[in-house]
């Protein structure tokens, strides 16, 4: 028999942990077909709902670190993501899963509304290439930082003052910041 549907690992992911965390006041549901909805979240009585998209990255970045600037990761990933897409995108959210390959460090989740997405793509592509028409495609590396405060930032295009900004601990980085984004689960606390 030909399964009706699969689930990626992403989506896995993401469902255990909605499960896990919100399981006692919250259903998780998996759409039978793609409608560019992968999770949807209901409250425990089905009234209330929220739909996510997910993206998942594994970490890219080199296992054993080379130099200070990779060291102050404990995840990172790379996503392609295309304009039409976010535009058109039915869910409330978007959910960016980023495994570390460090079996110690949980998944980073940075939760954001697509509309939100594609402003601070488009600011942070404006911001590197002035001159340069909006892409259709963006180039996404999405990271979080291991500080005890932890920031969450697109690393795509990271100018070297914008790397010793970060390293020094006097980080400006203006669209590309996404730490309002990481862990923020208030969509589904609010069911």
């Amino acid at each position: 028999m030909r399964p009706i549907f699969t689930i990626h690992a992403g989506e896995f992911i993401v469902g255990e942990y909605i499960e896990k965390r919100f399981g006692d006041t919250t259903n998780t549901w998996i759409p039978a077909k793609d409608t560019g909805i992968d999770l949807l979240v209901t409250s425990k009585n089905n009234k209330n709902s929220v739909s996510l998209q997910v993206k998942m990255s594994r970490d890219y970045s080199p296992e054993e670190k080379k130099n200070a600037f990779e060291e102050k990761f404990k995840a990172c990933g790379w996503l392609t993501l295309k304009r039409k897409k976010i535009i058109t995108s039915c869910a409330d959210y978007w959910v960016i899963c980023l495994i570390s390959h460090h079996k110690r460090i949980s998944p980073q989740f940075l939760v954001i509304e697509p509309k939100s997405l594609l402003d601070r793509l488009e600011k942070t592509f404006k911001a590197a290439h002035p001159s340069r028409p909006e892409p259709e495609l963006f180039h996404f590396g999405p990271a979080v930082t291991n500080d005890l405060n932890p920031i969450a930032l697109d690393t795509r295009s990271l100018l070297k003052g914008e790397r010793r900004s970060l390293l020094s601990g006097s980080v400006k980085l203006g669209p590309r910041e996404y730490t309002d984004t990481l862990d923020n689960w208030n969509c589904i606390k609010s069911l």
